[in-house]
């Protein structure tokens, strides 16, 4: 959760909107973190990024960029090389109590994250060559 509280200062980053991933068999941290169309497309403007919302979260070039700028949060933060996000999956949904997603409390119940994610998780964490 600390992790996750601070890369939610990023600018990309809706309040409640990040879930640090970990897999057993890798040795590195992905996420996924909810956005919306304002945050994207400032940002592309920014990284001089043509983007067309939501198209632009599937972008290679948004997702690079996008990442770099989540990696630089950590290091703003003087975070650890392996606190540093390798990959991350920029969304266009909501999580609240009322789909299942945030306890009433606004927590993040991971094992619904997994389900719904299920295939992007799993491409955040393909074996790299």
């Amino acid at each position: 959760e600390a992790l996750e509280s601070m890369y939610a200062h990023n600018v990309l980053c809706m309040p409640n909107g990040v879930c640090v991933l970990v897999h057993p068999a890798r040795s590195y941290i992905c996420a996924l973190v909810l956005t919306d169309e304002a945050k994207v497309v400032n940002f592309a403007r920014e990284q001089g990024i043509e983007c067309s919302y939501p198209d632009i979260l599937c972008d290679p070039e948004f997702q690079r960029k996008a990442t770099e700028s989540m990696q630089a949060t950590a290091r703003k933060a003087n975070r650890q090389k392996f606190e540093c996000v390798r990959h991350v999956r920029f969304i266009d949904d909501e999580w609240t109590p009322e789909n299942g997603i945030l306890t009433a409390a606004g927590k993040l119940k991971r094992r619904e994250i997994d389900k719904r994610y299920a295939d992007v998780i799993q491409l955040l964490f393909v074996e790299e060559s």
